[in-house]
């Protein structure tokens, strides 16, 4: 009853409308009597069935009709002041404050029958800030991070982690973690059990670790992560937990997929899938290079299927491109690792046989034509086919393009030979005979103004060392300029082998000059025991000139001479009976110096 009669005083104008509000209504807690005027000024700006809705004017006119009734008339004009400011600012200010300064006694502070908490416990400090910044950067993190306890509960899934799983955090948090909850999978792609969940042997033993998974996402579609596991230690060193990065790697195994399969397409022959024409031009120079390097044998063996076209023209050219198939499946099977095979074009394929001399890669290839003749072949009605190779190896001198001609000409002679055979070309890479230190060759002045000279034997007739000379002739594009009897002059372009040329490597034309004599063997030569016909030894002197005498390149040119005297040597193979008797600067004095000691030894 006083309640009533204060009530009815107050709306006849007895007693101040304030004055009943003090009496009564601040006896409400101060956050009820906020929420009363913040949900009645909602409720008046929205659209309602039985009225519209109204302005911001006329709500706060209503709110200040019944301030001091209905209303503390002390919260209406605070916020109507607050509402006029920046309300957006405001709400942030609220919520930072709400989720990371208040502690749970003074969040409840407002809900207590009391005063409300003092601004000095709402101002914000250096570990809100903290707090705030970790916040964010977690909730915008593009990798996906979950916090997991010591009982493997989780506690924390970011928006990340919700994109890649399709699981809302809401649903997850205090579930234990196993691998079913997302379909992990191994980098094999085989399901993991919930037994063996590396998150839990991360917790268990406290290890850290980095690996690829695999899990369900949205939708269903699995995709591939790079999973971190960080065990969380106390300061005693116990686990207390663990923080679970996941990384989305899909996007970078697609692309690596593709270049790939661009790699494959562009150095792999679509047809055999062995190494196709680019690739091998693109690898030849470099296995050369690295043989020189290491003085370890080379050996290059070109094949050939043997009447390939009647095969087209007989059975069609899809039993051509199964005859092609077997024949690459079978040279791969030969190639050991370190090795290349490539389609060189049509029915032509290239071996490149690393550490493999002559003997061996002699060996290998007769096994190879044996075994492909013996090899049926189902698109041809079960009947055998047959090829041809030619086998050689990188020898002093060469270049990968003497080299590469040397053994075509193995194989062009295999096919004039009949066929299905294996023909070898060329002395390989032994060592050539230690050339005799007669010091006073080294002073001796080349004749001619050659830039070279030397006295080679070869233990042959005359007309075999010619014969030996047409590869020579052949392998490095050789001009013959004229033959006189037992004298020949070449024109033949110098080459360094591909590892000491350079990037802008330029080719010296040289005029080379042979002098064949037959002689008898040499004294030191052992006798046939048989007591047959003495052999045959043919003197050889080569005399390499430039064809464009340049002093200033000089030094470049006898460099290649150098080296296109040891690739003859090795063509002839034959010995040196003195060091190459070079030109120089130093010419004149050198000639003087060898006619002092010529006389002294005299």
């Amino acid at each position: 009853r006083p309640v009533l009669l204060l009530l009815l005083a107050a709306l006849l104008g007895l007693v101040p409308v304030h004055w009943w509000w003090r009496r009564r209504g601040e006896a409400l807690p101060r956050a009820a009597r906020m929420i009363a005027i913040v949900d009645a000024f909602d409720s008046m700006l929205s659209e309602q069935p039985y009225r519209h809705a109204l302005s911001q004017e006329h709500a706060f006119q209503e709110l200040f009709h019944y301030a001091g009734t209905q209303f503390d008339p002390e919260l209406v004009r605070a916020f109507e002041t607050f509402h006029s400011g920046d309300v957006l600012r405001a709400q942030q200010r609220a919520a930072r404050r709400w989720l990371y300064e208040l502690d749970p006694a003074a969040a409840n502070a407002p809900w207590r029958l009391s005063e409300a908490v003092g601004e000095g416990e709402l101002s914000e400090g250096p570990s809100g800030f903290r707090l705030l910044c970790q916040q964010r950067l977690l909730d915008n993190m593009y990798d996906g991070v979950m916090f997991v306890d010591a009982e493997l509960r989780i506690q924390f899934w970011n928006q990340a982690a919700v994109r890649l799983t399709g699981l809302p955090a809401e649903g997850v948090y205090q579930r234990v973690f196993v691998p079913s909850l997302i379909d992990l999978h191994d980098e094999s792609g085989r399901r993991l059990e919930d037994a063996e969940c590396p998150v839990a042997f991360a917790v268990r033993t406290g290890v850290q670790w980095l690996r690829r998974l695999a899990l369900k996402g949205r939708g269903g579609r699995y995709m591939s992560v790079d999973a971190h596991a960080i065990p969380v230690c106390n300061r005693e060193g116990i686990v207390i937990g663990l923080v679970l990065l996941m990384h989305d790697v899909s996007q970078e195994i697609s692309l690596e997929a593709r270049c790939q399969d661009l790699h494959s397409l562009a150095t792999r022959d679509p047809l055999t899938q062995v190494a196709n024409r680019a690739e091998f031009e693109n690898a030849y120079p470099r296995f050369i290079e690295r043989h020189q390097e290491s003085r370890l044998p080379l050996s290059v063996i070109v094949a050939d299927i043997d009447r390939f076209k009647s095969i087209n023209d007989n059975y069609g050219h899809q039993a051509g491109d199964a005859v092609l198939q077997s024949f690459a499946r079978l040279l791969k099977v030969s190639c050991r690792e370190g090795d290349l095979v490539a389609r060189y074009g049509g029915e032509e394929f290239v071996l490149l046989w690393a550490d493999c001399d002559m003997a061996a890669a002699v060996r290998r290839a007769e096994e190879l034509r044996l075994a492909f003749s013996q090899l049926e072949q189902p698109a041809l009605g079960g009947n055998t086919v047959r090829a041809s190779f030619g086998v050689t190896q990188l020898q002093a001198g060469d270049t990968p393009e003497t080299l590469f001609r040397r053994a075509d000409r193995a194989l062009l002679a295999a096919k004039q030979m009949g066929r299905n055979r294996v023909v070898q070309l060329g002395c390989g890479d032994a060592p050539l005979p230690a050339e005799p230190r007669r010091w006073a060759a080294f002073f001796r002045r080349p004749h001619n103004n050659a830039l070279l000279e030397q006295e080679l034997t070869c233990e042959a007739p005359a007309e075999r060392c010619i014969e030996k000379l047409r590869g020579f002739i052949a392998d490095h594009h050789a001009r013959v300029v004229s033959v006189d009897g037992f004298r020949v002059h070449l024109l033949v372009d110098g080459r360094l082998p591909h590892a000491l040329s350079g990037a802008h490597d330029r080719t010296v034309r040289f005029c080379v000059t042979l002098r064949l004599q037959e002689i008898e063997a040499p004294l030191e030569r052992p006798q046939d025991p048989s007591g047959g016909p003495a052999p045959h030894w043919t003197r050889i002197h080569v005399a390499i000139t430039p064809q464009r005498n340049r002093e200033r390149r000089r030094e470049e040119a006898l460099q290649r001479a150098r080296h296109l005297l040891l690739s003859l040597r090795a063509y002839l193979m034959a010995t040196a009976d003195s060091p190459p008797i070079e030109a120089g600067v130093l010419s004149r004095a050198r000639t003087l110096l060898g006619l002092w000691l010529h006389g002294r030894g005299s």
